[in-house]
Protein backbone atom coordinates (compact mmCIF):
# COMPACT_ATOMS: atom_id res chain seq x y z
CA UNK A 1 0.00 0.00 0.00
CA UNK A 2 1.24 3.48 -0.76
CA UNK A 3 0.35 7.10 -0.01
CA UNK A 4 -2.30 7.66 2.67
CA UNK A 5 -5.12 10.20 2.57
CA UNK A 6 -4.82 12.64 5.47
CA UNK A 7 -8.33 13.76 6.47
CA UNK A 8 -11.00 11.29 7.65
CA UNK A 9 -13.95 12.90 5.83
CA UNK A 10 -17.10 10.77 5.60
CA UNK A 11 -17.78 9.75 2.00
CA UNK A 12 -21.51 9.40 2.69
CA UNK A 13 -22.48 12.57 4.57
CA UNK A 14 -19.33 14.70 4.39
CA UNK A 15 -18.97 14.80 8.15
CA UNK A 16 -15.57 15.47 9.74
CA UNK A 17 -16.28 13.93 13.14
CA UNK A 18 -15.63 10.22 13.61
CA UNK A 19 -14.29 8.00 16.36
CA UNK A 20 -12.27 4.76 16.51
CA UNK A 21 -14.74 1.92 16.35
CA UNK A 22 -12.85 -1.33 16.00
CA UNK A 23 -9.40 -2.83 15.41
CA UNK A 24 -8.93 -5.43 12.67
CA UNK A 25 -5.99 -7.42 11.32
CA UNK A 26 -4.90 -8.47 7.86
CA UNK A 27 -3.81 -12.10 7.22
CA UNK A 28 -0.24 -11.20 8.13
CA UNK A 29 -1.25 -9.81 11.52
CA UNK A 30 -0.90 -6.11 10.68
CA UNK A 31 -3.20 -3.92 12.74
CA UNK A 32 -5.72 -1.51 11.19
CA UNK A 33 -8.22 0.93 12.70
CA UNK A 34 -11.85 1.26 11.62
CA UNK A 35 -13.66 4.50 12.38
CA UNK A 36 -17.38 5.26 12.58
CA UNK A 37 -18.89 8.52 11.38
CA UNK A 38 -20.59 10.36 14.25
CA UNK A 39 -23.25 11.78 11.92
CA UNK A 40 -24.43 8.91 9.69
CA UNK A 41 -22.83 5.80 11.21
CA UNK A 42 -20.76 4.80 8.17
CA UNK A 43 -17.82 2.57 9.15
CA UNK A 44 -14.60 3.01 7.19
CA UNK A 45 -10.94 2.04 7.26
CA UNK A 46 -8.59 4.82 8.39
CA UNK A 47 -5.99 5.65 7.26
CA UNK A 48 -7.06 4.57 3.79
CA UNK A 49 -4.80 3.88 0.82
CA UNK A 50 -4.99 6.49 -1.90
CA UNK A 51 -7.07 5.79 -4.99
CA UNK A 52 -3.87 5.07 -6.92
CA UNK A 53 -2.78 2.71 -4.17
CA UNK A 54 -6.02 0.71 -4.45
CA UNK A 55 -5.66 0.38 -8.23
CA UNK A 56 -2.01 -0.65 -7.88
CA UNK A 57 -2.89 -3.24 -5.22
CA UNK A 58 -5.32 -5.11 -7.48
CA UNK A 59 -3.48 -4.51 -10.75
CA UNK A 60 -0.55 -6.52 -9.44
CA UNK A 61 -2.62 -9.59 -8.77
CA UNK A 62 -3.70 -9.10 -5.16
CA UNK A 63 -7.07 -10.67 -4.55
CA UNK A 64 -7.05 -12.60 -7.83
CA UNK A 65 -9.76 -15.23 -7.61
CA UNK A 66 -9.50 -18.99 -8.07
CA UNK A 67 -10.10 -19.82 -11.74
CA UNK A 68 -11.05 -23.46 -12.33
CA UNK A 69 -10.49 -23.37 -16.08
CA UNK A 70 -6.93 -22.15 -15.76
CA UNK A 71 -5.95 -24.32 -12.81
CA UNK A 72 -7.79 -27.56 -13.56
CA UNK A 73 -4.76 -29.40 -15.03
CA UNK A 74 -2.66 -28.59 -11.93
CA UNK A 75 -5.28 -29.23 -9.25
CA UNK A 76 -4.00 -31.41 -6.40
CA UNK A 77 -5.78 -30.68 -3.11
CA UNK A 78 -9.23 -31.99 -2.25
CA UNK A 79 -10.33 -28.41 -1.63
CA UNK A 80 -9.40 -27.32 -5.16
CA UNK A 81 -11.04 -30.41 -6.64
CA UNK A 82 -14.31 -29.69 -4.84
CA UNK A 83 -14.23 -26.00 -5.78
CA UNK A 84 -13.71 -26.95 -9.40
CA UNK A 85 -16.57 -29.45 -9.27
CA UNK A 86 -18.87 -26.78 -7.78
CA UNK A 87 -18.01 -24.37 -10.58
CA UNK A 88 -18.46 -27.11 -13.17
CA UNK A 89 -21.96 -27.88 -11.96
CA UNK A 90 -23.05 -24.23 -11.64
CA UNK A 91 -21.20 -22.38 -14.38
CA UNK A 92 -19.13 -24.59 -16.68
CA UNK A 93 -20.91 -27.89 -17.31
CA UNK A 94 -19.72 -27.98 -20.91
CA UNK A 95 -16.18 -26.76 -20.31
CA UNK A 96 -14.79 -28.83 -17.43
CA UNK A 97 -14.87 -32.65 -17.29
CA UNK A 98 -16.57 -34.17 -14.27
CA UNK A 99 -14.31 -35.40 -11.50
CA UNK A 100 -13.46 -39.09 -11.54
CA UNK A 101 -13.83 -39.20 -7.75
CA UNK A 102 -17.23 -40.16 -6.34
CA UNK A 103 -16.38 -38.23 -3.17
CA UNK A 104 -15.55 -35.03 -5.05
CA UNK A 105 -18.65 -35.29 -7.26
CA UNK A 106 -20.86 -35.92 -4.23
CA UNK A 107 -19.45 -33.03 -2.20
CA UNK A 108 -19.63 -30.80 -5.26
CA UNK A 109 -23.27 -31.70 -5.85
CA UNK A 110 -24.23 -30.88 -2.25
CA UNK A 111 -22.31 -27.61 -2.24
CA UNK A 112 -23.56 -26.56 -5.67
CA UNK A 113 -27.16 -27.09 -4.54
CA UNK A 114 -26.51 -24.92 -1.50
CA UNK A 115 -24.88 -22.16 -3.57
CA UNK A 116 -27.74 -22.13 -6.07
CA UNK A 117 -30.18 -21.72 -3.20
CA UNK A 118 -28.19 -19.08 -1.33
CA UNK A 119 -27.48 -17.00 -4.46
CA UNK A 120 -30.97 -16.84 -5.93
CA UNK A 121 -30.65 -13.07 -5.93
CA UNK A 122 -28.16 -13.30 -8.83
CA UNK A 123 -30.92 -14.33 -11.25
CA UNK A 124 -31.32 -11.41 -13.71
CA UNK A 125 -34.54 -9.44 -14.25
CA UNK A 126 -37.11 -10.85 -16.67
CA UNK A 127 -36.28 -10.54 -20.35
CA UNK A 128 -32.86 -9.92 -21.87
CA UNK A 129 -30.69 -6.85 -22.15
CA UNK A 130 -27.20 -5.48 -21.66
CA UNK A 131 -25.46 -6.10 -18.32
CA UNK A 132 -22.29 -4.89 -16.63
CA UNK A 133 -20.58 -6.61 -13.70
CA UNK A 134 -18.23 -4.31 -11.76
CA UNK A 135 -15.32 -6.17 -10.17
CA UNK A 136 -16.14 -9.21 -12.29
CA UNK A 137 -13.03 -11.18 -11.27
CA UNK A 138 -12.66 -14.39 -13.26
CA UNK A 139 -15.89 -13.80 -15.18
CA UNK A 140 -17.89 -16.82 -13.94
CA UNK A 141 -21.04 -14.80 -13.29
CA UNK A 142 -20.90 -13.02 -16.65
CA UNK A 143 -20.39 -16.30 -18.52
CA UNK A 144 -23.42 -17.77 -16.72
CA UNK A 145 -25.50 -14.67 -17.49
CA UNK A 146 -24.54 -14.89 -21.17
CA UNK A 147 -24.74 -18.65 -21.70
CA UNK A 148 -27.81 -19.46 -19.60
CA UNK A 149 -29.86 -16.24 -19.71
CA UNK A 150 -28.70 -14.91 -23.12
CA UNK A 151 -27.78 -11.43 -21.93
CA UNK A 152 -25.17 -9.25 -23.63
CA UNK A 153 -22.48 -8.96 -20.98
CA UNK A 154 -19.55 -6.67 -20.17
CA UNK A 155 -17.22 -6.44 -17.18
CA UNK A 156 -14.81 -4.13 -15.39
CA UNK A 157 -11.93 -5.53 -13.34
CA UNK A 158 -8.74 -4.10 -11.83
CA UNK A 159 -6.78 -7.35 -11.73
CA UNK A 160 -4.79 -7.85 -14.92
CA UNK A 161 -4.41 -11.58 -14.22
CA UNK A 162 -8.13 -12.16 -13.64
CA UNK A 163 -9.03 -10.13 -16.73
CA UNK A 164 -6.64 -12.11 -18.91
CA UNK A 165 -8.16 -15.39 -17.72
CA UNK A 166 -11.72 -14.17 -18.29
CA UNK A 167 -10.88 -13.02 -21.80
CA UNK A 168 -8.89 -16.06 -22.85
CA UNK A 169 -10.90 -18.82 -21.22
CA UNK A 170 -14.42 -17.41 -21.46
CA UNK A 171 -14.21 -14.99 -24.40
CA UNK A 172 -15.65 -12.13 -22.36
CA UNK A 173 -15.53 -8.38 -22.95
CA UNK A 174 -13.67 -7.24 -19.82
CA UNK A 175 -12.12 -3.79 -19.46
CA UNK A 176 -9.11 -3.41 -17.20
CA UNK A 177 -9.26 -0.48 -14.78
CA UNK A 178 -11.89 1.45 -12.89
CA UNK A 179 -15.49 2.03 -13.95
CA UNK A 180 -14.76 5.69 -14.69
CA UNK A 181 -11.80 4.75 -16.89
CA UNK A 182 -14.01 2.37 -18.91
CA UNK A 183 -15.95 5.40 -20.26
CA UNK A 184 -19.17 3.61 -21.09
CA UNK A 185 -21.84 5.69 -22.88
CA UNK A 186 -24.63 7.27 -20.85
CA UNK A 187 -27.81 5.21 -20.36
CA UNK A 188 -26.15 2.14 -21.91
CA UNK A 189 -26.98 -0.74 -19.53
CA UNK A 190 -30.19 -2.40 -18.38
CA UNK A 191 -28.51 -4.12 -15.42
CA UNK A 192 -25.41 -3.34 -13.35
CA UNK A 193 -24.20 -5.74 -10.66
CA UNK A 194 -21.66 -5.27 -7.88
CA UNK A 195 -21.15 -8.56 -6.07
CA UNK A 196 -18.89 -7.89 -3.07
CA UNK A 197 -17.29 -4.95 -4.88
CA UNK A 198 -18.58 -1.69 -3.39
CA UNK A 199 -16.62 -2.16 -0.15
CA UNK A 200 -13.38 -2.11 -2.20
CA UNK A 201 -14.08 1.28 -3.83
CA UNK A 202 -12.24 4.43 -2.68
CA UNK A 203 -15.40 6.56 -3.02
CA UNK A 204 -18.72 4.69 -3.14
CA UNK A 205 -20.46 8.02 -3.80
CA UNK A 206 -18.52 8.66 -7.01
CA UNK A 207 -18.85 5.04 -8.11
CA UNK A 208 -22.62 4.93 -7.64
CA UNK A 209 -23.08 8.25 -9.45
CA UNK A 210 -21.20 6.81 -12.42
CA UNK A 211 -23.39 3.70 -12.27
CA UNK A 212 -26.47 5.95 -12.37
CA UNK A 213 -25.05 7.73 -15.42
CA UNK A 214 -24.53 4.56 -17.46
CA UNK A 215 -27.80 2.86 -16.45
CA UNK A 216 -30.90 3.42 -18.51
CA UNK A 217 -33.73 5.25 -16.68
CA UNK A 218 -35.50 2.56 -14.70
CA UNK A 219 -32.50 0.23 -15.08
CA UNK A 220 -31.59 -2.12 -12.25
CA UNK A 221 -28.60 -2.03 -9.89
CA UNK A 222 -27.95 -5.04 -7.69
CA UNK A 223 -25.41 -4.91 -4.89
CA UNK A 224 -24.11 -7.33 -2.27
CA UNK A 225 -21.84 -6.12 0.54
CA UNK A 226 -20.82 -7.50 3.95
CA UNK A 227 -23.33 -6.39 6.59
CA UNK A 228 -21.51 -4.66 9.43
CA UNK A 229 -24.71 -4.74 11.51
CA UNK A 230 -25.23 -8.50 11.16
CA UNK A 231 -25.20 -10.78 14.20
CA UNK A 232 -21.96 -12.52 13.14
CA UNK A 233 -20.25 -9.11 12.81
CA UNK A 234 -21.42 -8.13 16.30
CA UNK A 235 -20.32 -11.41 17.84
CA UNK A 236 -16.84 -11.64 16.28
CA UNK A 237 -16.15 -7.87 16.43
CA UNK A 238 -12.65 -7.14 15.09
CA UNK A 239 -12.10 -10.79 14.14
CA UNK A 240 -15.06 -10.87 11.73
CA UNK A 241 -13.52 -12.06 8.47
CA UNK A 242 -15.24 -9.62 6.03
CA UNK A 243 -13.57 -6.66 7.75
CA UNK A 244 -10.57 -7.78 5.65
CA UNK A 245 -8.23 -4.77 5.80
CA UNK A 246 -6.73 -3.24 3.75
CA UNK A 247 -8.91 -4.57 0.91
CA UNK A 248 -12.27 -3.54 2.37
CA UNK A 249 -12.38 0.23 2.76
CA UNK A 250 -16.03 0.75 3.74
CA UNK A 251 -18.53 -1.28 5.75
CA UNK A 252 -22.27 -0.95 5.28
CA UNK A 253 -25.44 -1.47 7.25
CA UNK A 254 -28.99 -1.43 5.90
CA UNK A 255 -29.20 2.26 6.86
CA UNK A 256 -25.96 3.42 5.24
CA UNK A 257 -26.36 1.35 2.07
CA UNK A 258 -29.87 2.68 1.55
CA UNK A 259 -28.63 6.23 2.19
CA UNK A 260 -25.88 5.80 -0.42
CA UNK A 261 -28.32 4.52 -3.05
CA UNK A 262 -30.92 7.23 -2.46
CA UNK A 263 -28.22 9.93 -2.43
CA UNK A 264 -26.88 8.86 -5.83
CA UNK A 265 -30.14 8.65 -7.78
CA UNK A 266 -31.67 5.26 -7.02
CA UNK A 267 -34.95 4.03 -5.61
CA UNK A 268 -34.45 1.00 -3.38
CA UNK A 269 -36.87 -1.80 -4.19
CA UNK A 270 -35.61 -4.60 -1.97
CA UNK A 271 -33.05 -5.27 0.74
CA UNK A 272 -32.36 -8.65 2.32
CA UNK A 273 -29.81 -10.55 4.39
CA UNK A 274 -27.92 -13.06 2.26
CA UNK A 275 -24.69 -15.03 2.17
CA UNK A 276 -22.40 -16.83 4.54
CA UNK A 277 -22.06 -15.64 8.15
CA UNK A 278 -18.30 -16.32 7.77
CA UNK A 279 -18.06 -18.13 11.10
CA UNK A 280 -15.27 -20.46 9.97
CA UNK A 281 -13.09 -17.72 8.51
CA UNK A 282 -13.73 -15.50 11.53
CA UNK A 283 -12.41 -18.20 13.86
CA UNK A 284 -9.14 -18.06 11.94
CA UNK A 285 -9.09 -14.27 12.39
CA UNK A 286 -9.26 -14.74 16.15
CA UNK A 287 -5.98 -16.57 15.78
CA UNK A 288 -4.53 -13.59 13.92
CA UNK A 289 -5.51 -11.15 16.63
CA UNK A 290 -3.92 -13.31 19.30
CA UNK A 291 -0.92 -14.84 17.53
CA UNK A 292 -0.59 -12.52 14.50
CA UNK A 293 -0.55 -15.44 12.09
CA UNK A 294 -2.72 -18.16 10.63
CA UNK A 295 -1.38 -21.63 11.19
CA UNK A 296 -1.93 -24.44 8.71
CA UNK A 297 -4.03 -26.20 11.33
CA UNK A 298 -6.35 -23.18 11.57
CA UNK A 299 -6.75 -23.07 7.79
CA UNK A 300 -7.70 -26.75 7.77
CA UNK A 301 -10.18 -26.11 10.60
CA UNK A 302 -11.70 -23.24 8.63
CA UNK A 303 -12.25 -25.46 5.60
CA UNK A 304 -13.64 -28.28 7.71
CA UNK A 305 -16.17 -25.94 9.35
CA UNK A 306 -17.68 -24.82 6.03
CA UNK A 307 -20.84 -26.92 6.71
CA UNK A 308 -21.41 -24.84 9.86
CA UNK A 309 -21.54 -21.68 7.73
CA UNK A 310 -23.95 -23.37 5.35
CA UNK A 311 -26.24 -24.52 8.17
CA UNK A 312 -26.33 -21.06 9.77
CA UNK A 313 -27.12 -19.52 6.39
CA UNK A 314 -30.07 -21.87 5.98
CA UNK A 315 -31.18 -20.76 9.47
CA UNK A 316 -31.15 -17.15 8.20
CA UNK A 317 -28.08 -16.21 10.23
CA UNK A 318 -26.24 -14.41 7.44
CA UNK A 319 -23.37 -12.01 6.97
CA UNK A 320 -24.10 -10.00 3.83
CA UNK A 321 -26.62 -7.46 2.62
CA UNK A 322 -28.36 -7.52 -0.76
CA UNK A 323 -29.98 -4.48 -2.35
CA UNK A 324 -31.89 -4.15 -5.60
CA UNK A 325 -32.58 -0.60 -6.78
CA UNK A 326 -33.80 1.18 -9.90
CA UNK A 327 -32.31 4.29 -11.40
CA UNK A 328 -34.67 7.21 -11.00
CA UNK A 329 -36.54 8.17 -14.18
Amino acid sequence: MVALDKEPVCDLCGGHESHPWRVAYDPGGKRYTLRRCASCGLVFLYPQPSSDGVVDYYSHGKGTTFHPLARAPQIRSLRDQVRTEIDRQIYFSGRIPASTSYLVRGLGRIAAGYFRYSRRYQTPPAGVGRALDIGCGDGKYLAWLRDVWEWEVHGVELSVAATRLAREELNLDIRIGTLEEARFPAEYFDLVTMWDALEHISSPTQELREVARILKPGGTLRVVVPNIASWPARIFKGAWAPLLPPEHLFHFSTHTLRAYLEKTGFQVERMASVGSPHVARSISRIGIANAERISKATIRLTWAMWPVDALLNLMHIRGSLFASARRNL
